[in-house]
């Protein structure tokens, strides 16, 4: 599928994305995170350290107005937090202005503490109660010329949704599942982490047959068996190796 295909994906993104060594829809699907934002959290910027990079709520009180007369335009906030006040600013980004207003936000970015006057620079922010993006655990993607990570995720989102493919959990534990248009239509596991794949020490699918033949022959009760086929089967029973090791 063709990256020009994907929404907002015009020319000029496109070969943005071809230094990344992205030419096709597919590859998107490839390109990895090199880190994790955590955004499980919010933090209190009264016991902040300077650089500092947190998610903090927090209520704009009221906004300064924007500074043109350096060669730097200046967005500036008034804010507190459970009565803590700070400052948040924006260097070169008047267009903040526009979105912000009095209210409760989110607001995830770098603090500096210089002298006991707390900051935030440049932060990323959200309306606290239209909580959409700043949430959860967000992929890190690297990034080329003006490529942004909001751009790169929106993209991954869209061509998810869009291709087929079959992604391949391995480790200790190890699955299949196939993806059509974003949606699984299928996969390996079944009803206990034992179905499915060859796994660290889990057998995966076997003949039900087998197991009745080595429990009569072996002398094993339910319990030994359901240890052999959970703790002492898959690669450590081929190998001799546990797989997590």
């Amino acid at each position: 599928m063709k990256l020009s295909s994907l929404k907002n994906v015009g020319e000029k993104r496109e070969k943005e994305f071809n230094k990344l060594g992205i030419f096709e829809a597919e590859d998107l699907i490839k390109l990895f995170p090199r880190d994790y934002l955590d955004l499980t959290e919010r933090s209190s910027l009264k016991d902040a350290y300077h650089n500092d990079v947190l998610l903090v709520s927090c209520e704009v009180t009221r906004l300064a107005p924007v500074n043109f007369s350096s060669h730097k335009k200046i967005v500036r906030a008034f804010c507190s937090q459970g009565g803590f006040t700070f400052t948040a600013v924006w260097f070169n980004q008047p267009y903040v202005a526009q979105k912000l207003k009095a209210g409760e936000y989110l607001f995830y970015g770098r603090v500096q503490n210089k002298f006991g006057q707390i900051s935030m620079v440049n932060p990323t922010f959200e309306p606290l109660d239209k909580n959409y993006r700043l949430k959860g655990i967000l992929p890190v993607y690297p990034l080329k010329g003006k490529l942004t990570q909001k751009i790169v995720r929106d993209a991954i989102k869209e061509a998810l949704s869009k291709v087929n493919i079959v992604t391949c959990h391995l480790g200790n534990g190890s699955s299949l599942a196939a993806i059509k248009n974003g949606e699984v239509v299928d996969t390996s596991m079944g009803l206990t982490p034992l179905a499915g794949m060859v796994m660290g020490t889990r057998c995966g699918d076997i003949d039900t047959a087998a197991v009745l033949s080595l429990m009569e022959s072996e002398k094993m009760s339910p319990a030994e068996m359901d240890k052999m086929l959970n703790k002492q089967s898959g690669l450590q029973g081929l190998t001799g190796v546990n797989g997590g090791d």
